[in-house]
Order: C-alpha cells, then structure tokens, then sequence
C-alpha cells in the first residue's frame, strides 16, 4: 500500500543489479528482477531525482553505441566541471587499460540494432 514511497524512494536506486540477493534467497523470488521492473515503473511514470536521470542518460548511451563510453556519460550526468574533477582518475584508468580514451565499438552493431528494435527500444 506504498507504491508512491517505494517508486519514490532513493533506496531503490542503491541496486547495482550483482544479482547476489537473487543468487542467494531460499524461496527462489528474484529480488533484482522486481527492483529493475520497479525502477523501469518509476522511469515511466516521470519520477525524477539523480538516480533515475542517470538511468535514462546511461540507457539512451547504450541504445546509441550499443556500450557505455565513460566520458561521454560524465559529460552528459555532471557536465564539465565533473568531467575535470574525474580527468586524473580517467587519465589513470586509460594508462592501466581500464578504460579506453576513444569510444568502443560493438562487434556486430546491426545485431545490436535488430534486438533494440525487437525489444520495442528504437
């Protein structure tokens, strides 16, 4: 009977989708599959905070290369003043090869954009 607390609640956003919970619980319930359907509920139904402007920014990135370029989502979140607050963190990560400083491309991007559009995502 807390639908709008739940839908409205910052907690939800706290799922990093390991799949742990899921993984683990005795009575086979899915506890990351509800937390994504809700967090996919909140989005439609406009509900607006951090959490879910990083969620839309971070899907529309994927739908757009069909994989997350870091910079680009720092610029499109934080703009940039967060980009060069993080620039030596990134600098550091594309010296170890954690992270590439040009933007990845997938394998095979018209299968990628058949399953989007199967999906109902294009």
């Amino acid at each position: 009977g807390e639908w709008e607390k739940v839908l409205n609640s910052n907690a939800l956003w706290l799922c990093t989708s390991c799949y742990i919970c899921t993984s683990r619980c005795p009575r086979g319930v899915r506890p990351s599959d509800v937390i994504e359907a809700v967090k996919a509920i909140a989005i439609r139904q406009g509900i607006q905070n951090d959490s879910t402007r990083f969620n839309q920014i971070f899907v529309e990135l994927v739908q757009k290369r069909g994989i997350i370029f870091e910079p680009e989502l720092m610029q499109k979140y934080g703009g940039l003043p967060a980009m060069l607050e993080q620039a030596k963190l990134g600098i550091k990560l594309a010296l170890k090869g954690k992270m590439s400083p040009l933007p990845a491309k997938i394998k095979n991007p018209r299968k990628f954009i058949q399953a989007l559009e199967k999906a109902g995502k294009k």
